[in-house]
């Protein structure tokens, strides 16, 4: 360990002292993160059913879909480092997550103009994820606990908007008035002021190392999809119970780090999940537990990136999105290989340069709150 690695994190802020919330109560915070997990279903729900509403309206040939279905990932998860960074500039995280759900709302709108749909759909997603990650940062501010609660709700909405999408028009015409709910309760809850940064703020040039190796190993994790292949996974039992795995995984995640340890939890259960998803993804008793080991991390390397550059947590929260959409391409685009060796060979890398960034990460605050 290079100790310019993390004394250049460390001179750039200092931690605070306290990570009291000064501009809400603790009872604003416990309500706040359940609305907003609560939007994150139903945004995620309609941007899933513009999708495959398409797909079953249209009757879209299968290359003509997996062209749609990336447009949509690339807007939705391409877009949003720099939506984030507008929400760093304007400190404005309730307003972008608010205005995400009523786009994503009108996408549904749209159902005799699928490409705008698709587009509107993806913008949408991106606004809300950015604005209310910045918020989910700010309620446990140097933790993980708060960011994996918000992002785990995700996964339920993509497979109720699955669902609706495929039954067509009128079974996620719901899901509007739902976003119309969740967008005026966010719009009227107060939101917790971002924690002061006591000295320069800005990422130092030794954070790019965290920034570079957490990036690095989201984008390994991403690449799964591309070499593991679930042939179980359109099953109905097993679909929801891969779904039930991965709210758990990213809800348990940031809980479990900030009690254990964030290299500990992290990087352990990326280990811990090799054997599980490199030589037996083809049996779901034994797939479905190493999901959950996987997404244990994702809590973790959100709170991590947000931590290595302080005053941009949406801006860090969009880079993670980035990082998912380079690895998930090539799943995206239907190519499929893999093979245990291959597998296990992914997971070890994401796991050796997750512990790299989160090593200097923790060394860093270390130094920090001694200085």
């Amino acid at each position: 360990m290079l100790m310019t690695d993390f004394a250049a994190i460390a001179g750039t802020y200092r931690l605070p002292r306290s990570t009291r919330v000064p501009a809400a109560s603790l009872l604003d915070c416990a309500a706040i993160l359940p609305l907003y997990g609560a939007a994150h279903i139903v945004v995620d729900a309609s941007c899933a059913a513009v999708v495959f509403r398409i797909a079953s309206m249209h009757y879209l040939h299968p290359d003509a879909f997996v062209g749609m279905a990336v447009l949509y990932h690339a807007v939705a998860f391409g877009l949003q480092p720099i939506f984030g960074l507008a929400v760093d500039v304007a400190r404005s995280p309730r307003f972008a997550a608010v205005l995400g759900c009523l786009v994503a709302a009108v996408a549904l709108l749209l159902p005799a103009l699928p490409i705008l749909a698709v587009v509107v759909a993806g913008v949408g997603n991106a606004m809300f994820h950015v604005g209310g990650g910045d918020v989910s940062f700010r309620i446990t501010p140097h933790r993980a606990t708060a960011p994996g609660l918000f992002v785990a709700p995700g996964s339920v909405g993509l497979l109720l908007g699955m669902i609706l999408g495929n039954l067509g028009q009128s079974a996620s015409a719901p899901l509007i008035p739902m976003a119309l709910i969740a967008s005026l309760l966010m719009a009227r809850a107060r939101v917790p002021e971002s924690v002061p940064i006591t000295a320069t703020t800005g990422m130092a040039s030794g954070a790019e190392l965290v920034v570079g190796f957490v990036l690095l190993s989201i984008a390994a994790r991403s690449l799964l999809g591309f070499l593991v292949t679930f042939p179980w996974e359109t099953r109905p039992a097993e679909l929801i119970l891969l779904t039930a795995a991965t709210v758990a995984g990213k809800a348990l995640g940031g809980i479990l780090a900030d009690r254990w340890g964030w290299i500990r939890v992290a990087v352990g259960s990326l280990v811990a999940a090799t054997p599980f998803l490199a030589c037996a993804s083809t049996y779901p008793v034994a797939a479905i537990p190493g999901l959950l080991l996987l997404n244990l991390t994702m809590a973790v390397t959100l709170a991590a990136l947000a931590d290595a550059i302080p005053g941009y947590a949406a801006f860090s929260f969009g880079l993670t999105s980035l990082a998912l959409l380079l690895g998930a391409l090539p799943s995206l685009l239907g190519v499929r290989v893999g093979g245990p060796v291959i597998v296990s060979l992914v997971m070890l890398l994401s796991s050796a340069v997750l512990y790299r960034g989160l090593r200097i990460l923790t060394c860093a605050r270390s130094v920090a709150r001694k200085g």
